[in-house]
């Protein structure tokens, strides 16, 4: 089973799931350049 799904998904599953993964990437780079940019003076409070 798992064959013919690979067989008939195999292209767009690697694909879907390379995408998920840089998005998720990205995502990570920018909240961790978020945080580093912030620094202890923005906080108004």
């Amino acid at each position: 089973m798992v064959d013919d799904l690979m067989g008939a998904y195999g292209d767009r599953l690697v694909l879907a799931v390379a995408g998920v993964a840089l998005a998720l990437l990205v995502l990570v780079l920018i909240l961790w350049l978020v945080r580093r940019r912030s620094g202890p003076a923005g906080r108004a409070r």
